[in-house]
């Protein structure tokens, strides 16, 4: 039996690569991703998912639930587009 995982993240490189072996490995269900800001925005973190999703031919249903936007501090994130790429992947 699989396990069920909800994938919490940014979405950028290495999220993407944990998500794209989720979704190859038998042994993992995904029943959800979270995404939130990191090393991009939580908007590019929604984009990249859906990309990602639409390339990876993943099943309709999943749910893609938009995280946080900024830090409990309320300080506004830097990102860096230098060392991340535009979108983080």
């Amino acid at each position: 039996m699989a396990k069920k995982v909800l994938l919490f993240g940014d979405i950028g490189i290495d999220d993407t690569v944990a998500l794209m072996y989720a979704h190859l490995n038998e042994e993992i269900d995904i029943v959800g991703v979270v995404a939130d800001y990191g090393n991009v925005s939580r908007e590019d973190a929604l984009t990249n998912i859906h990309y990602l999703f639409n390339v990876l031919n993943f099943p309709a249903g999943i749910p893609v639930i938009g995280g946080a936007e900024i830090p409990l501090t309320a300080e506004q994130p830097t990102y860096y587009p230098d060392i991340h790429g535009v979108h983080g992947l």
